[in-house]
């Protein structure tokens, strides 16, 4: 094909025209190739695996089972044997929760009881052995002493006459014998304030066991702001019953708990006749209805032997005096 004239070259034909007018047509681009699926990447050693997603089965939480048994309601319990009926009758009227907290507390209670009574068995022990090695040496030096006095008078006598010694003997004889006297006398002596001291020791060791005693049977008569004062009262209650003072000296904690039983038992004796007796009540024109005689002997179906138990629970002087009344009875 001849190349188109320019207009340089001359006019332009009509077919020149319409080619020049008409666009070339435009080449149309191969479709491109699909994109391939990206390769799995290859895991290296040393690097951490990506965590896997966890199911829906693991995401899902477990339903709780809808047969889940409701928790037991708490049984009432019994209280221990050794509190009193009104403890054990106001223990009852708690609802069972109220009752295991109680019970709960009355463990280290009862450990902490236990333990002090351990202690002071030990420590009772320990002073019992004390007394008897202190015991032991004072009843060996009374044995002794009274052997030695007896020989050394018989030796020496009561006065020695040194100066019919010295003419009898000679001056130089006397100086030593009136030596070896002093020197024997010294020792006699000397042993005879040893025995004093042992029997004064064994003494106050036993008070200490009797005082420890005490302390366990009648802590009210070993307390250290009120004790001093009821002991007092207690002496002063068995010298006006005529004890001797040696014999007080040497009472035992169970003889003075005793004689403090007696005294608080007077003072409540006292105390009920002091108190002015009640006027009758008039009598009415028309009777009472009389009660059943269950009604009327309602408090005193208590037997005796609980209101000793009691007494001996609490050694209160109410009853003390309840006790007393009911062996009248």
């Amino acid at each position: 094909m001849s190349e188109a004239p320019t207009p340089e070259s001359g006019p332009l034909s009509v077919d020149q025209a319409v080619a020049a007018l008409t666009p070339e047509p435009v080449e149309q681009a191969a479709p491109e190739a699909p994109v391939e699926a990206a390769a799995e990447p290859v895991e290296i050693e040393g690097e951490a695996s990506a965590p896997e997603e966890p199911t829906d089965e693991a995401e899902t939480p477990a339903e709780p089972d809808e047969a889940e048994a409701e928790p037991e309601a708490v049984a009432p319990v019994d209280p221990p044997k050794y509190w009193s009926q009104d403890a054990k009758a106001k223990f009852a009227e708690l609802p069972p929760e109220l009752q295991a907290v109680v019970l709960a507390q009355e463990g280290p209670r009862e450990e902490a009881a236990a333990k002090a009574k351990a202690e002071a068995a030990q420590q009772t022990q320990a002073a019992q052995a004390e007394v008897a090695k202190v015991q032991q040496l004072a009843d060996h030096l009374n044995g002794f002493l009274p052997q030695a006095i007896e020989t050394f008078k018989s030796k020496w006598g009561d006065a020695p006459d040194w100066m019919a010694y010295a003419t009898e003997y000679g001056a130089e004889a006397m100086i030593v014998a009136k030596v070896q006297h002093e020197q024997e006398l010294a020792l006699l002596q000397q042993t005879a304030q040893a025995t004093e001291r042992a029997t004064e020791a064994a003494r106050e060791a036993a008070v200490k066991v009797e005082f420890q005693r005490l302390a366990e049977i009648a802590p009210e008569l070993a307390d250290p702001v009120e004790g001093p004062k009821r002991r007092t009262e207690v002496t002063q209650f068995l010298m006006s019953e005529g004890l001797a003072a040696d014999d007080i000296r040497n009472i035992t904690a169970v003889e003075m708990a005793l004689a403090n039983d007696a005294l608080q038992w007077r003072k409540a004796q006292a105390a009920l006749k002091a108190r002015p007796t009640p006027k009758p009540a008039p009598v009415a024109a028309q009777r009472s209805p009389v009660r059943p005689a269950a009604a009327v002997q309602a408090p005193a179906q208590r037997s005796a032997s609980q209101i000793a138990n009691r007494y001996a629970q609490t050694r209160s002087v109410d009853d003390a005096v309840a006790l007393l009344l009911a062996r009248k009875a």
